[in-house]
């Protein structure tokens, strides 16, 4: 299994190694299309996460939230 910090940075090395491929306005909104969908998946997970850490501080009885 990938952890979520194993994904956040695969995507900053994508994000940070594929930039040398952009060379016109084109490319540009591609790899800003790329980038978006990238951080798209980073935020899913990242509230999936926090949900899940969410309920499972609910059933151990541990939860801050009012």
């Amino acid at each position: 299994m990938i952890t979520l910090q194993e994904l956040k940075n695969a995507v900053a090395d994508i994000k940070d190694s594929e930039v040398e491929w952009v060379n016109d306005s084109h490319t540009l909104s591609e790899y800003d299309g790329v980038c978006n969908g990238l951080d798209m998946l980073v935020r899913h997970f990242q509230e999936l996460s926090d949900a899940e850490e969410l309920e499972q501080s609910k059933k151990e009885g541990t939860s801050n939230v009012t």
